[in-house]
């Protein structure tokens, strides 16, 4: 259940979340032999869904995002076949945690990279414009307001042809709760004149389970992780890319970016 919001500032905020997302959205793949291929595809009819769970924390203007990625994929990943093993660099760029701090304006994204995490130091310069609109309904017990936010959407590169997406926008979808006066939610999102309980991006959707408040105040602390710009981390990712692309010739990708 939520809890009603009590001298708030002493304490910290704890929401816990669901996601679920179609695997099929994440990775497509092509150009494997007959065989490998028809594996491939019973492997992953036996996973249709990605689950995670996920914390946020919240003292003060400042959150902190946790994901904790769903483990039942990884049979699949660790079948030891050495045409498959490609398929684990789906994770790479996936966001493991973001922090933010609305008074010093900035954001902190870590991500899965190669061989340890990237953290993206971006400026918050601007509120996001969100539409709120007049349709609610009930989550977790709580009155929840839909609102709408249009993202532009960055393409991915490689030699202008390997990567799939092109310059676009996403619709995002949260529904918050005017009751709990915090401008946070999953996924980062930020800037709505309540909590944020349930989201839907693209495929996924990540709804609150549980909200309390702490008694005793918790530290959020920034997530670890080499400090890079939003342009340093678009670049290595690039080259990134680029290396995995040129061990698998024969093989069509779609990467999350």
């Amino acid at each position: 259940m939520c809890s009603t919001v009590i001298s708030a500032q002493q304490r910290t905020l704890r929401v816990s979340y669901a996601s679920v997302s179609k695997i099929s959205a994440a990775i497509e793949v092509s150009g494997y032999s007959d065989e490998v291929k028809k594996q491939l595809e019973e492997e992953l009819k036996k996973h249709t869904e990605q689950r995670e769970t996920s914390t946020l924390l919240q003292s003060g203007t400042r959150s902190s995002y946790t994901i904790v990625e769903d483990k039942s994929v990884e049979p699949l990943l660790a079948k030891g076949n050495s045409s498959l093993e490609g398929v684990n660099s789906f994770k790479l760029g996936n966001v493991q945690s973001i922090y933010l701090d609305l008074e010093a304006k900035e954001r902190l994204t870590q991500k899965a990279f190669t061989d340890k995490p990237l953290v993206i130091k971006e400026e918050l310069t601007a509120s996001p414009q969100w539409k709120i609109g007049t349709e609610t309904k009930e989550i977790l017990g709580k009155k929840c307001t839909k609102a709408t936010l249009t993202v532009a959407v960055k393409p991915a590169t490689y030699n202008d042809t390997r990567i799939t997406h092109k310059d676009t926008t996403e619709t995002y979808i949260a529904w918050f709760c005017k009751e709990i006066a915090v401008p946070f939610g999953p996924e980062g999102l930020y800037g709505l004149p309540g909590l944020i309980l349930e989201t839907e991006i693209n495929s996924k959707i990540t709804t609150a389970t549980k909200v309390e408040y702490i008694s005793q105040s918790q530290s959020l602390l920034a997530p670890k992780g080499k400090i890079v710009t939003p342009e340093q981390y678009e670049k290595m990712m690039e080259e990134a890319l680029t290396r995995f692309l040129e061990t698998n010739e024969d093989t069509e990708w779609e990467i999350k970016h």
